[in-house]
This record gives C-alpha cells, sequence and structure tokens, in this order.
C-alpha cells in the first residue's frame, strides 16, 4: 500500500511539473530565412506593421501584441549546427503551411499590396459575416493569409497543417499549453490561441516537409524555466533537437514536433 501511494505521489508530481511547463508557454517569435535580413525587417514592418528593431545579431520586427518576427541569413547553420548547401524555399510543402496578418481594411490593404507589385496568390474572399481573407506572398517565398478579423488586428495565426490535426493540436496543448477550440466554431480549424495569436492545425492528405532550412525555419515558445520545461518534454519522449545554450540574457533550445516544425524554446537565464 506505501509503495502505490508513493507512486500515486511520484505521478501527481511529474504532472503538477508537466502541467506548470505548459501553462507557462507563451508565443514568443516566428523565425524567417531571407537573403536580406535587414531588407525583409523593412517589408513586414512596412506592410505588415510593427516596429523594425535588433535584438542581439538579429533584424527583427516587434508586433503590437509583442511577439516577435525574426529574420536569419540563409547560409545560417542548422539548429543543430549543421551547415546548409542548397537552396532556401518557401513555406508551402511544410507543415507550417503559412502566417496570418489581420487589418481593419482589407481591400485598402490589398490595393497598396497591388500598387506595390506584392504577388497576389488569392483575391479576397468573405467568410459570412464573420471574416474575409486572402493570400499573398513575401518577396522571399512565404506564403502569407491576409485578413480582414474584426476581432483580432495585426499578427493573426500560424496555419499548420498534419495529416492528424486533432493529434498534433493535442500535441501542442499538452506542450504549450492552451485551451483547444476552433477558429470562429469553424470545425475544419482546430485551434489554439496564444498570447493573441492563433495556432490553426488543418488537414492536409499531401506530404509534407519539416520546416528546417524553409523560408519559414521555426516557430518559438517562451517559457519560464528551462530545465523543468526539458525535463517535462523528456518524459513526453519529445525530440530535443538542440540541447539548451546561452544567447545574450537568455537560454534556447530547440525541440521538434511529430511533423517536423522546428520549435525554438525561450527561457530568461537563471540570475547568477
Amino acid at each position: 500500500m506505501r509503495t502505490l501511494t508513493i507512486v500515486l505521489v511520484l505521478l501527481a508530481v511529474f504532472k503538477s511539473v508537466d502541467s506548470a511547463a505548459a501553462e507557462a508557454s507563451s508565443y514568443h517569435h516566428l523565425h524567417f530565412r531571407v537573403p536580406d535580413t535587414a531588407a525583409a525587417a523593412a517589408w513586414y514592418a512596412k506592410y505588415m506593421s510593427g516596429e523594425q528593431i535588433r535584438i542581439a545579431d538579429f533584424d527583427a520586427v516587434r508586433q503590437s501584441n509583442g511577439v516577435l518576427l525574426m529574420f536569419s541569413p540563409l547560409d545560417r547553420p542548422g539548429v543543430d549546427g549543421a551547415a546548409f548547401e542548397g537552396e532556401v524555399k518557401g513555406s508551402s510543402g511544410t507543415a507550417v503551411d503559412h502566417v496570418g496578418f489581420s487589418f481593419s481594411d482589407l481591400e485598402a490593404k490589398m490595393a497598396l499590396f497591388k500598387k506595390a507589385g506584392i504577388k497576389i496568390l488569392q483575391e479576397p474572399k468573405q467568410v459570412a459575416d464573420l471574416f474575409s481573407y486572402g493570400f499573398v506572398e513575401d518577396p522571399w517565398g512565404t506564403k502569407i493569409e491576409v485578413m480582414q478579423d474584426p476581432d483580432l488586428v495585426g499578427l493573426h495565426h500560424i496555419h499548420v497543417l498534419s495529416g492528424a490535426p486533432e493529434e498534433m493540436l493535442k500535441w501542442y496543448q499538452t506542450q504549450f499549453g492552451g485551451e483547444l477550440t476552433s477558429f470562429k466554431n469553424i470545425p475544419a480549424l482546430g485551434a489554439i490561441i496564444y498570447s493573441d495569436v492563433w495556432l490553426i492545425v488543418q488537414k492536409s492528405a499531401n506530404s509534407l516537409s519539416g520546416t528546417a532550412f524553409r523560408s519559414i525555419d521555426h516557430l518559438g515558445f517562451g517559457v519560464s524555466d528551462m530545465d523543468a520545461t526539458l525535463a517535462a518534454y523528456r518524459r513526453s519522449k519529445v525530440k530535443i533537437a538542440a540541447e539548451p545554450r546561452a544567447v545574450s540574457t537568455f537560454k534556447i533550445a530547440f525541440v521538434e514536433s511529430p511533423d517536423g516544425v522546428l520549435i525554438e524554446i525561450v527561457a530568461p537565464q537563471a540570475a547568477e
């Protein structure tokens, strides 16, 4: 009986640690690979809104909700230090198909895009009285959904594709917290919202590539305790793509989703 009690206590402790790690997660950044990082940051700040800044050695754009768009050169080594020799392709065809931005006046924004010569992939469509959406492509091959959603203006969502969307949503919830729901109550758009940014997971019958060395290279989540978070991931058999290391005042590590999405974990350095 005593052994059973100890086991139950340990299981409760592990569960609380795992839950604490997930609940402490917040959406932190989206990381792109581009040939000219300063030009890309300027383009996103101008056309997709936000403040162009520098963080450590990175050109970046801070969104109104604090989430960052960060830019690395094409030839930056992989998260495990591996060199890459080849062509960095766009986001379409990967498990992170596109990123979404919402505007207060999509019609006016589309006119601006056309005037600037931005590639239009799809003209806007209206979905009932809920929102309108279209698609454009940035100069470096990233697919962008442009929307008019009155409930959320700015960086709106990360759109993940998966052959098993329900399982993938549950995986994100288990590892990073959040409440499972659906975007605008549309059953095909299962979702979790983090830091005023939606993570939408939609079913795809196509074979999908991972995100490493693609134009959207990885996602980023912030956590409060790197050691506790990684310990929880190891217990959950999450693939660790790169062990923790110090960068400026932070610790970073990388994990990989079952669909091959690279995810950076960012935590503050413990005070000495």
